[in-house]
C-alpha cells in the first residue's frame, strides 16, 4: 500500500530505478505527479519490478512504497495496455486445487499455482517428506495482478487467499513462492486483513532444516549468480541473510556482480510482451553479468524467473538452479550440474 506520508519527495527510488534515465530534478517531478494522481512518464516507463519500494524502505528507510501507487495508477488511467490474454494466465485462481495430507505433528506448504513453473522433482526431497501440500487456484494469492495493472483484483480477493490458507487450520503455513509469502506478511496487513497463521517463507524452511541435518550435506564448492524476482523486493532484509547464510552452508559463493541484491535485474517475464525489445537487452545484461564476474550456475528463487530465464542461461553456458534442487544437491539427492 502506498504511504505519501512516508514520502520526503526525495526521488532517489526512481533515480536509482535501472530501466529510465532520471536525474534528481525529474524523478521528484515524477513523484510529485504521482502523488497528484497524474498521468505521467514513469507509468509507462515502469516494467512493474518493485524494486523502488526496497529502495525506498531498505536503502532509505522510508518505505513509503512507491511501486504501491504506480500499480493503483496503471489501473486508474488504462496507461499500462497489458493484452487480455496475459491478465488471464496470470489468474490462477481458475487452476484445479488439490490437498495432500501429509503428517499432521508436521507443517503445512503451500506451492499455489507453481507446480507447473517448478523444475522435474524439485520438490521430491528428504526436507518435504510428510509435508501438508497445498495446491492449485484456491490458494492462490492474486500478487501477480500488480504487475498487469489490476490492482484492485489484489486488493478485493486478499480476504479469499487469506481465509482459504487459514483452512487448512495450521499454525504456520510455509510458502513455496516469494508473491504469497509477500502477499500474507506485507499486503495483506496493509489491506488491514488480519492473517490467523504465522507465514514462513521457504528459505527460512529449508535453511533451518538444513542446520538441523549439516551433518547430510556435501560442499558443492561452485560459484553462482543469485537472481532477484520482483517480490523479493518487499522482504529484502528479511531473505538476504538468509540466502547467504544458505549458501554458505551448501558451500556455494555468491560472486559479487553488478546486477545483484537491491540491482537486480527483472527476469522480464512481466514486462517482456509489452517492451520485447528492452527485455531482451535486460536478459542479456543479467546473463553476461554473471558470466564475467565468473559464475558456474544462476540460482533462482522464483520458478516464474526459472521458467523464464533457464533456456538462456543454459544457451551461454551458466546452469540455472532452482533453490530446492541447490539444496537436494547439497543432500545428495541430485546430481550437481
Amino acid at each position: 500500500m502506498w504511504h505519501p506520508e512516508r514520502c520526503d519527495l526525495c526521488g532517489e527510488c526512481l533515480e536509482a530505478c535501472q530501466y529510465v534515465n532520471y536525474d534528481s530534478e525529474k524523478a521528484i517531478a515524477e513523484i510529485k505527479a504521482l502523488m497528484e494522481g497524474k498521468k505521467t512518464d514513469i507509468l509507462k516507463d515502469c516494467v512493474t519490478c518493485m524494486a523502488c519500494n526496497e529502495y525506498c524502505a531498505d536503502v532509505k528507510g522510508n518505505a513509503a512504497n512507491p511501486f504501491d501507487r504506480i500499480a493503483e495508477l496503471h489501473e486508474k488511467t488504462g496507461i499500462q495496455h497489458v493484452p487480455p490474454a496475459i491478465v488471464n494466465f496470470l489468474n490462477g485462481s481458475v487452476m484445479r486445487s488439490e490437498l495432500i495430507k501429509g503428517d499432521p505433528d508436521k507443517p503445512v506448504m503451500s506451492i499455489c499455482v507453481q507446480e507447473a513453473m517448478l523444475p522435474a522433482r524439485a520438490l521430491e526431497s528428504q526436507m518435504f517428506d510428510g509435508l501438508t501440500i497445498a495446491k492449485g487456484g484456491k490458494y492462490f494469492c492474486f500478487f501477480a495482478q500488480l504487475h498487469v495493472g489490476k490492482e484492485s483484483i489484489t486488493r478485493e480477493n486478499m480476504p479469499t487467499f487469506v481465509n482459504a490458507v487459514a483452512s487448512l487450520g495450521a499454525k504456520e503455513v510455509i510458502f513455496l513462492h516469494d508473491e504469497c509469502h509477500v502477499a500474507a506478511t506485507k499486503i495483506a496487513p496493509d489491506y488491514g486483513i488480519e492473517v490467523p497463521f504465522k507465514s514462513i517463507h521457504i528459505i527460512e524452511y529449508m535453511l533451518n532444516y538444513l542446520k538441523e541435518h549439516r551433518n547430510n550435506i556435501t560442499k558443492i564448492n561452485k560459484k553462482i549468480a543469485c537472481h532477484r524476482n520482483c517480490s523479493s523486493r518487499y522482504i529484502s532484509a528479511e531473505i538476504e541473510p538468509m540466502l547467504d547464510e544458505l549458501f554458505e552452508l551448501v558451500g556455494v559463493e555468491r560472486v559479487a556482480r553488478k546486477y545483484d541484491r537491491d540491482k537486480g535485474l527483472c527476469c522480464t517475464f512481466a514486462f517482456g510482451p509489452l517492451m520485447p525489445k528492452k527485455a531482451e537487452e535486460v536478459r542479456e545484461m543479467n546473463i553476461a553479468d554473471a558470466k564475467e564476474h565468473g559464475a558456474d550456475a544462476m540460482v533462482f528463487v522464483c520458478p516464474w524467473c526459472w521458467r523464464t530465464l533457464a533456456g538462456e542461461c543454459e544457451e551461454h553456458g551458466l546452469s540455472p538452479i532452482f533453490i530446492t534442487d541447490l539444496c537436494r544437491m547439497a543432500l545428495g539427492e541430485k546430481k550437481l550440474s
